[in-house]
């Protein structure tokens, strides 16, 4: 019996580079977002201009609060829909795999939405207005929700 399959939390051979390409991808978009802070923070308005940023505000900020939102609801929707019922350990490797593809391509698109709020806030804060709170969102999205072995473990039904 493998160790995959005793219900240790343990993953495959063959789903490990697809983590360790999650933690690639989750670390790389965290560092854009941290250089949007830095750069919001170093230029804030540099192509304000004459431009009345007062309209755009609203459609802004609402713009990257559903973007964030969107993507809270996708992380919902693999804790909530993903994982397997019954016993764990009864799931093929094949299954087990395809869940597990299923549950990176959600996160990926969940902290590509968080980084797209953080996007948000920096066009904000370099058209003048105060984008850091976007920023701030779209960090801390992205640092609670990194990719964890043991909620794999769960999707993939091991």
């Amino acid at each position: 019996m493998s160790e995959a399959s005793q219900g240790n939390g343990a993953l495959p051979s063959g789903m490990a580079p697809m983590l360790r390409t999650a933690w690639t991808i989750w670390a790389a978009l965290l560092a854009s977002v941290v250089m949007y802070g830095g750069v919001a923070f170093v230029v804030p308005g540099a192509i304000a201009g004459n431009l009345d940023v007062g309209t755009l505000t609203t459609p802004l900020v609402a713009t990257g609060f559903f973007m964030a939102m969107a993507g809270g609801l996708l992380f919902r929707r693999i804790h909530r829909d993903l994982p397997v019922s019954g016993t764990p350990g009864n799931a093929t490797e094949a299954e087990a795999t395809r869940r597990v593809r299923k549950a990176l391509t959600l996160m990926i698109v969940a902290w590509a939405l968080f980084e797209g709020a953080a996007v948000v806030g920096l066009v904000l804060a370099l058209l003048g207005g105060k984008g850091w709170p976007m920023i701030a969102m779209g960090f801390g999205l992205m640092a609670i929700h990194p990719p964890r072995r043991g909620l794999l473990a769960q999707v993939a039904g091991l």
